[in-house]
């Protein structure tokens, strides 16, 4: 039986190759995953409080613009719109995986680009030990650049209709490869990242002993340090450690505190009124925007962001901060 066609000409759908049609939908999924990464960063920012790093600034710049420009392709039918969109996803790509590698403690501090403000490797989220925000965005730009590479624009026209068929062999061969590569390099950023954390959580454990709550509260003052108290080094030390990694994105270096940020540590009421007790809870709990006793307007995530802290490392801290209060 012949198939009816219409008065255009068009080729039906149905002789169409089913990978060929399954290509031509990748650019909807491009676009969600653009829709996706865009509401998700602007939910970390605006609704969670989160304040982006300079290199979370410049993937946004990259990928805000797709929405749009693929939003715009798939209503015109445009079949060049992956030489509009991925300029800018393999450049989100090279950005998203040096920031992994700061974020993973690959890259040493000299190549740091973050010298002010948020520190690139600042902790707000850490889904399953490890899945932070850099690594989020990479998986983002990973995903619509294999999709516009794998993408194929089906046309129907019947002048047109050699484009619905299958791509030479050679291209694909180099699609293939590509593809590879960009897995290999999705696959490595996974296995630094769970590398690093399992470093940390086994340097923690073998630590566990040498911090523990006895080690860092003096016998006596348990629920609450003085502000003449003396701390060993190696409490001070793990304790600005922390506080360096965790806490000064918003409240400074050296406690001195970020305008619009975080507030001043140093000479601060509420650390001197508060016991150790109190401080461990709040610190670990968080303080959220609409919260009537928020000065800033920004959130405070609990345990700054990074959900492996221990108690005993919020210790440190506590500590840390009863010094710059002396």
């Amino acid at each position: 039986m012949v198939e009816k066609i219409n008065s255009y000409n068009a080729v039906p759908t149905s002789s169409i190759p089913r990978w060929n049609q399954v290509r031509e939908k990748l650019l909807y999924i491009t676009w969600t995953q653009a829709l996706i990464a865009t509401l998700g960063s602007l939910f970390f920012s605006e609704v969670m409080g989160f304040i982006p790093c300079v290199l979370c600034w410049y993937q946004r710049i990259l990928m805000y613009p797709l929405v749009i420009i693929l939003g715009v392709g798939i209503l015109l039918q445009d079949r060049r719109v992956r030489i509009y969109v991925l300029p800018l996803s393999i450049l989100g790509i090279g950005i998203g995986l040096y920031h992994n590698l700061l974020y993973y403690g690959t890259i040493p501090e000299g190549f740091h680009i973050c010298t002010s403000g948020v520190p690139c490797e600042a902790r707000w989220i850490e889904w399953l030990g490890f899945i932070g925000i850099p690594l989020l965005s990479f998986t983002a730009f990973t995903i619509i650049t294999l999709c516009l590479l794998w993408y194929q624009f089906v046309d129907t026209d019947e002048e047109d209709a050699p484009s619905s068929k299958p791509i030479g062999s050679n291209r694909e061969n180099g699609l293939k490869g590509i593809s590879a590569l960009l897995g290999f390099l999705y696959a490595t950023i996974i296995i630094v990242g769970i590398s690093s954390r399992i470093g940390e959580n086994t340097q923690g454990v073998g630590n566990s002993d040498r911090f523990s709550t006895n080690s860092i509260i003096p016998k006596g003052t348990t629920a609450f340090l003085s502000p003449n108290a003396s701390y060993s080094p190696e409490v001070l030390g793990q304790g600005q450690q922390v506080f360096n990694r965790q806490c000064s994105p918003c409240h400074g270096q050296k406690g001195e505190g970020i305008p619009n940020l975080g507030l001043t540590l140093v000479d601060n009421a509420f650390i001197q009124e508060n016991t150790d007790t109190d401080l461990l809870e709040f610190i670990k709990v968080g303080r959220l925007t609409f919260d009537p006793e928020n000065q800033t307007g920004m959130a405070m995530p609990g345990k700054g962001g990074n959900i492996t802290l221990t108690d005993s490392e919020i210790l440190a801290v506590i500590a840390y901060l009863r010094s710059l209060n002396q």
